[in-house]
Parts: C-alpha cells; structure tokens; sequence
C-alpha cells in the first residue's frame, strides 16, 4: 500500500477501487489504510487469484451495496458502496473477471447487477 499512495501524497484520491487483489478474507479485513475505511469488498474462496476490494477517504459517508450473492468466482467478482449525502445516486463498483470465465455468464451477472444498484 506504501507504494501505491507514494504517488498521491499532495492530493489522495478519495475512492480507490482494487480488483485481482489476491486476498483471503481474514487478511483483506485486517489490512489498515492510512485516513481509509474498507468500504466493501469480496475475497475468492476456492481459488488464489481474483478479489476486489474498495477504500474509502475517511471523509466520505457510504452504504456498501451487499452484491455477494451474485458473485460467481471466475464468473464475476463484484462489490459496491453508494455514497451518502449526494444530490446523485452515486455508486462506485470494483469488478473482477478471470480471463478464463465465462463472457456469458459475465454479461448476464452485469446486468442483474446494474438492475439491482439501481432500483435500491
């Protein structure tokens, strides 16, 4: 993480949305990001690679968008948080899909996704 916020010590970005993490739970919780809060994120269960995870400034307010039961390892892996005390309906999503899943079902999860953000 030291790396990544070298670049961005003038001016840190307020959303930061990481995919192919490589992350088991347990560790993606436990990881402390400097002025950041885990806004959402999912961890793959049965394989080493994938993940995604969104960090938030601490002066952003957030709801996270529980998408864990349209996350298909390989498939999709998807999470989201919709900022609070916007005049927009802002969401922020990080998306991973493994280069060797399937486009199809991608599609399809894409667009139960974007349906379900969006009548919330």
């Amino acid at each position: 993480m030291d790396e990544l916020f070298i670049n961005w010590v003038k001016e840190p970005p307020h959303i930061l949305c990481l995919s192919e993490h490589h992350l088991s739970i347990e560790v993606n919780q436990s990881i402390i990001v400097d002025n950041y809060n885990l806004g959402a994120y999912y961890c793959s269960k049965f394989t080493k690679c994938g993940g995604v995870c969104t960090f938030l400034h601490k002066s952003c307010q957030f709801i996270n968008v529980d998408l864990t039961s349209h996350c298909k390892e390989l498939g999709i892996e998807i999470c989201a948080i919709r900022l609070v005390h916007s005049p927009l309906k802002i969401c922020f999503l990080s998306i991973y899909r493994s280069p060797t899943g399937n486009f199809d079902t991608f599609i399809k999860k894409m667009r139960r996704n974007t349906k379900s953000i969006t009548s919330k």
